[in-house]
């Protein structure tokens, strides 16, 4: 008979978060027969473990004391202000190349280079040379 056994598997990783993974292992006579994983995921220390497996609220709780969990929040929160500031510094630079864009000084052409759009230039080229004509010898 194959009997279903609910697993967990908890990995703790550097920053203290918990890398959950539950599946099931099929048992006959003692002899895993087949697995399943049914859900992975990562909590952070601070989430809500409201529904989690025992072993992980019980992990969690020995590894996440207040002080990790501020010091966790601090870190977040200093990544958020750098993110801030460079987002900023990139958003300046932006506006100040879009202001020097449009700022840009208007001159006087020359008669030269003023062209009539009904007097279309013309090539000194021969024809065989400029491949405007199929005949090879012009």
């Amino acid at each position: 008979m194959i009997v279903p056994v609910d697993i967990i598997s908890v990995q703790v990783n550097a920053n203290n978060s918990l890398f959950v993974t539950t599946g099931i292992d099929y048992d006959s006579n003692g002899a895993i027969v087949g697995s399943e994983i049914t859900s992975q995921y990562t909590l952070v220390p601070g989430d809500d473990l409201t529904g989690q497996p025992t072993e992980v609220v019980s992990i969690a709780n020995a590894l996440w004391t207040p002080a990790v969990v501020a010091a966790l929040a601090k870190k977040a929160a200093e990544k958020a202000a750098q993110e801030a500031a460079v987002k900023a510094a990139a958003d300046a630079q932006a506006a100040a190349e879009a202001t020097a864009q449009t700022t840009t000084t208007t001159t006087e052409l020359r008669s030269e280079q003023i062209v009539d759009p009904l007097i279309l230039p013309t090539s000194d080229v021969p024809p065989s040379v400029d491949g405007m004509s199929t005949n090879i010898l012009g």
